[in-house]
């Protein structure tokens, strides 16, 4: 799992980074707006099922002592 977290975290930075002229062109009140859209665009680059069920699991967990539930 972390491989894949790792290896999202690269293809994030590298479109931010290929992205760059057109982030800094967003007017600066907008400018965190852009780069998270970068983000997303290399989110849905890929099939991202197993971190999404990972995501699930992992927020139930830390949900269910709040909730009164066991996960």
């Amino acid at each position: 799992m972390s491989a894949e977290l790792a290896g999202l975290e690269e293809l994030m930075r590298r479109l931010e980074k290929h992205r760059e002229s057109d982030i800094m062109a967003s007017d600066p009140a907008h400018r965190r707006d852009a780069v998270n859209l970068v983000h997303y665009l290399a989110l849905r680059q890929g099939d991202v099922r197993d971190l999404q069920r990972w995501g699930s699991v992992a927020l139930s967990a830390n949900l269910a002592p709040n909730l009164g539930v066991r996960a």
